[in-house]
């Protein structure tokens, strides 16, 4: 008797909180994937090449994750689980029997695509063994939890696809050296070992007859710069690659972006062009959080947030 109560236990236990842990498994996937395409771009070895197509995939998978997080409509958003794992299951079966050394689905994490098969095997198990039972977690029957999601889906997701957006529409035009002709098609010698970068930046811009220009934000960390031009002494350089050695000696991440007159090296981090929409998103997640538990302590039925 005391066995069954126990086992009857755990299996409401894990009724109630399975879908809620692959919704945090998806959610932390979703954010490994987004930090490995703010910084480096889309994975070499994923099987997406499209810069948009990645960002929605990244997107939507966040968002299934905090749904199933919320719990609504259990019955319906256990058969969407299923078909997205299956999916991964597939991908990444495919990608261990190729050869793959890692299956890209945590983003510079490496993982062994044996490891994603079997935790895919595992996730699609523990769906068919789940059970539906009991009356069906509606957004009618529970609103604040359906804002919450909102809120909490809202206070993350958009600054995150704002940072991507951002970042891979500037990605595209920041690297256009070796397609201009401007600074692509003119060589240049220098001779010392150890040029300043304001030196090399000065040469630059008589050899090519273009405007270089360093944005207000990085004047300090430009007298920092340490270009490394010790294996480029005395050879014939195209203009683009010193200004790429120029943007590697900086002591943080730069890059170099079109203007109308010539080129400004300006700071290449995705966090510090993003920090707003961070801010705003998290003034939003608190603020809409406190007026949800402030609305529910008035009402006089619990309903619970999260399952």
């Amino acid at each position: 008797m005391v066995l069954s109560r126990g086992l009857s236990q755990l299996v409401s236990c894990f009724n109630g909180r399975f879908l809620a842990a692959v919704g945090v498994c998806l959610v932390i996937a979703a954010g490994l994937k987004g930090h490995q395409f703010v910084y480096s771009g889309v994975p070499a070895l994923s099987l997406v090449k499209s810069v948009t197509f990645y960002l929605l995939l990244v997107t939507i998978e966040f968002l299934l994750g905090a749904w199933l997080m919320s719990g609504l409509h259990h019955r319906a958003s256990r058969l969407l689980a299923a078909v997205v794992f299956f999916f991964f299951w597939d991908v990444a079966l495919w990608m261990a029997l190729t050869g793959r050394s890692s299956c890209a689905c945590l983003g510079d994490l490496k993982v062994n695509p044996w490891w994603a098969v079997g935790f895919d095997s595992a996730v699609l198990l523990g769906l068919m063994l789940l059970r539906a039972d009991g009356p069906e977690t509606t957004i009618r029957s529970h609103p604040l939890r359906f804002c919450s999601f909102l809120v909490l889906a809202s206070s993350l997701a958009v600054p995150g696809a704002v940072t991507m957006a951002c970042f891979a529409r500037e990605d595209l035009g920041k690297h256009p050296l070796r397609y201009d002709p401007t600074v692509n098609n003119v060589k240049l010698v220098v001779k010392e070992r150890l040029p300043t970068a304001e030196d090399l930046m000065a040469r630059v811009a008589r050899g090519a007859d273009t405007d270089l220009t360093v944005d207000a934000d990085l004047k300090e960390s430009f007298l920092r710069c340490k270009p490394n031009w010790r294996r480029h002494q005395g050879e014939p350089r195209r203009c683009s690659m010193i200004m790429e050695v120029i943007a590697s000696g900086m002591p943080v991440r730069c890059c170099w972006v079109k203007t109308w007159d010539g080129y400004v090296l300006v700071r290449d981090d995705p966090w510090h062009r993003s920090r707003n929409y961070w801010i705003g998103g998290l003034v939003f997640g608190i603020v809409g959080s406190a007026l949800l538990f402030w609305g529910s302590r008035r009402r006089t039925v619990s309903c619970p947030v999260f399952p």
